[in-house]
This record gives C-alpha cells, sequence and structure tokens, in this order.
C-alpha cells in the first residue's frame, strides 16, 4: 500500500499545471510498476507461512525494481528540454524505453507463475488441518493476480501506442492510474478482511517435524491393534460429540478434543483411512444433513439454513461437498426421497 501511495504521487505532481517544476521525477514511479506482481507473491508468503514475523530473505525480491531502475539509466541522462517535448507529445519516447514493457511483463509473469503455485500448494495444505476453506483459501489473491494481469497489459498496450504517437503520456497514464485506485480500494477491503491462516502454526509445526523423524516406523503407518482402537474411538467421537458442528473446527482442535497429536490423528487419517482432514470432517457434515432430511426438518427450514446448522459454512462449498460425497445436488438428493 505504501508503494501504490508512493506511486500516486507522480502524476499527482508531474500532471498537474506547474509540471515543468517536476519533469525531472517523471518516470520515476515506473520502475515501481514491476513490484506490483513481487510484493504480491511476498504478500501470499507472508500469509501463508507459519511464523508470524518478517523474513529477510523476503528483501530479495527487490531486485526487479533495480534492475528496471538501472535499464532506465538512459532517460535519466537526457536534458530536461527533451523531457518536457516527450511529455508534450512533440518528441517520440527513445528506443531504448521500449524495452521496459517488456522486462516488466518478464517479471510479472515469473511471479505471477509463482503465486499460482503457492496459492494452489496452500489450497491442498489447509485441507490437511481445516475443514473448511471460506476466507482461508485466499481465493481473493488469485482475483487479485488478474487485476496485475490487466495492469501489465494496460503498461504495455500504452507503450506500443505511445510508440505510434497514437496518444499522449497523459491520456495512457490516466486508465492506469484510475485502475490503479480502484485495485487499491479492492485490496485494501480484502487485506482488511483477511486475517492470519494458521494461527496454530508452532503446534502443527513441530508434529510436522516430528512426523518426518517417525515415518519408517512400521507401528505409526499400518493399522496395528493401537490404531485400529483409535480409528473406533475417533468414529465414536465424532457420532457422539458431533465436533463437525463446529464450522470453524481444525485438527489442532480435533486431536486436543481427542488428547492426541496432530501428527498422529493426520497419519490416522491419511494412511489408515485414506482421506484427510478436511475430507474426514466433512463427509460427517454431508451425513448430518442426510439425516435432517430424511427427518423432513426441509419442510421448516431451508437447504442451506440446514447445512449452515450441520457445519457448512458457505452454500458453494456446501453444494460442492455434498455434491463430491452423494453424487447428487442437495435439492436432488431431496426430491429423489432417498431414505438415509
Amino acid at each position: 500500500m505504501l508503494m501504490f501511495a508512493i506511486q500516486l504521487i507522480f502524476p499527482f505532481l508531474v500532471y498537474g499545471e506547474n509540471y515543468k517544476d517536476y519533469i525531472q521525477i517523471a518516470g520515476s514511479d515506473v520502475p515501481l510498476v514491476v513490484l506490483y506482481s513481487a510484493f504480491l507473491y511476498v504478500y501470499a508468503n507472508a500469509l501463508i507461512v507459519r511464523e508470524n514475523k518478517f523474513q529477510k530473505k523476503w528483501l530479495w525480491h527487490i531486485l526487479p525494481f533495480v534492475i528496471v531502475f538501472l535499464t532506465m539509466i538512459p532517460y535519466w541522462q537526457i536534458s530536461i528540454e527533451d523531457k518536457i517535448a516527450i511529455y508534450e507529445n512533440r518528441m517520440q519516447m527513445p528506443g531504448y524505453f521500449f524495452w521496459l514493457p517488456s522486462i516488466i511483463v518478464l517479471f510479472s509473469a515469473i511471479y505471477i507463475f509463482l503465486t499460482l503455485r503457492l496459492l494452489n500448494q496452500h489450497r491442498k495444505d489447509i485441507k490437511k488441518e481445516y475443514s473448511y476453506e471460506k476466507n482461508i483459501n485466499l481465493i481473493w489473491l488469485r482475483n487479485l493476480i488478474i487485476a496485475i494481469i490487466i495492469v501489465t497489459v494496460l503498461i504495455t498496450t500504452e507503450a506500443i501506442i505511445l510508440e505510434m504517437r497514437g496518444i499522449t503520456i497523459f491520456q495512457g497514464d490516466f486508465v492506469l492510474y484510475a485502475f490503479l485506485v480502484v485495485l487499491i480500494y479492492v485490496i485494501g477491503y480484502w487485506g482488511y478482511k483477511q486475517g492470519r491462516i494458521f494461527v496454530y502454526g508452532n503446534q502443527v509445526k513441530s508434529n510436522v517435524s516430528s512426523k518426518k523423524e517417525k515415518k519408517d516406523e512400521p507401528n505409526f503407518i499400518t493399522i496395528n491393534k493401537q490404531d485400529q482402537a483409535f480409528i473406533e474411538q475417533l468414529k465414536a467421537f465424532m457420532e457422539n460429540e458431533k465436533p463437525y458442528l463446529d464450522n470453524e473446527l481444525n485438527l489442532y482442535q480435533l486431536s486436543s478434543g481427542l488428547n492426541v497429536s496432530t501428527t498422529y490423528l493426520s497419519s490416522i487419517l491419511n494412511n489408515s483411512l485414506h482421506t484427510n482432514f478436511y475430507g474426514f470432517v466433512n463427509q460427517y457434515r454431508v451425513k448430518e444433513v442426510q439425516q435432517r432430511i430424511c427427518r423432513n426438518e426441509q419442510q421448516n427450514f431451508t437447504l442451506l439454513s440446514i447445512a449452515y446448522d450441520s457445519g457448512f459454512n458457505s452454500k458453494a462449498s456446501f453444494n460442492r461437498i455434498f455434491k463430491e460425497v452423494t453424487g447428487m445436488t442437495p435439492s436432488e438428493y431431496q426430491k429423489s426421497g432417498k431414505i438415509f
């Protein structure tokens, strides 16, 4: 957000009536553009990382800014008169200046790929520890990537049209900065709503490391009598205590209720029951919905309210998971008259 604020200062000064007083700094905001996708990648890392602290290695992602800045050295060296002529569209941009969009696009593409890969892995990881996805799947960041792509396309298009003398710099930048203002509000809104994801990071991390140490123990990955007894205990706990009714149930909470480590519970789910925490819990939620439909509760409540009472926290996830488990949508199941 600080980067956006700094970048918007330049058009505010350069495009005013006294633009000649500030023409020397015109173009200084261009290197900042390459940081859009780089900072988005760092931000995604910051949300996903378990340790709630800044990591020094993230500073390396300022490198694209430095490269673009150095590429623009010939531009910084031209005279003020030439800069004014470029601004007033009386002089064409220097040829080397049009390499910048290619560099920006290259860096943006790399970071967009890295961010998408990170978010894809994140969606898999949360299913090992959480029974829901709402507000932690970072879908809004995927949409933000689309916005970053649009900004990059705008910059490239502007450069091409400028080279053809089709528009002035002001006309091209007006569209870019107008879109940027909208983008700031979007990031501000969703960023404010987004909280930490792995709130039980230290506990889970220590258990994950112990899993690596124990992965070769045969009793840990095979169903022995102890594991079988725990599986029965787990199923009884789910059926009697119904912890899945909590729509924010996570692996740490369930393992605490069963008085076992998150590592052991996760191992039983993965190796013995061949599922993850997300799938295991939501199967019980689907069964709960089926039971309530069979009791004709939908006569007094909507299917969505039944879903919420059964532990689901969003309509989209309810419909998707219900169909994955039963092969039918909730409404189709209701009309089928099947008895659970």
